[in-house]
């Protein structure tokens, strides 16, 4: 009697260890996805402010200025500002995207895309808006 038991233990053990593993395995997937979709709205955020200050700036017309602190999430592959846009290129789980703010205005210089909280310095030149990590 204690051998069987001891295999029905054995088997209620069996399926309770499955059981967590494939919970584990659900979990740790979404906790991947939801990380994803902070980084991806952090870089939205950041660009949104930096655009909204762009803008702030260009109304107030040639030598005005602003310095704002943004937050740069993770995965961030290279930032770029050319034309009227700004563009973060990330790596969300082996696939790349890119997230992108466009101004009605000319945008030049360069925005952080390293993480972390950074100052970035906003300056009107007349025709465009400058962009410089400060």
């Amino acid at each position: 009697m204690s051998a069987q038991a001891s295999v029905e233990l054995l088997m209620i053990l069996s399926v309770i260890v499955v059981v967590f593993g494939i919970t584990y395995a659900i979990a740790q997937r979404e906790y991947q996805s939801s990380q994803v979709n902070l980084d991806t709205a952090k870089a939205r955020n950041a660009l949104r402010t930096m655009r909204d200050t762009g803008t702030y700036v260009y109304s107030q017309g040639e030598g005005a200025s602003s310095r704002i602190l943004v937050s740069v999430p993770g995965r961030i592959e290279s930032s770029e500002v050319s034309g009227n846009y700004l563009r973060y290129r990330m790596d969300l789980s082996g696939s790349i995207q890119d997230i992108v703010e466009a101004g009605d205005f000319c945008m030049g210089g360069s925005i952080p895309s390293t993480p972390g909280s950074r100052w970035v310095t906003v300056e009107s030149n007349g025709t465009c808006i400058l962009f410089a990590e400060s």
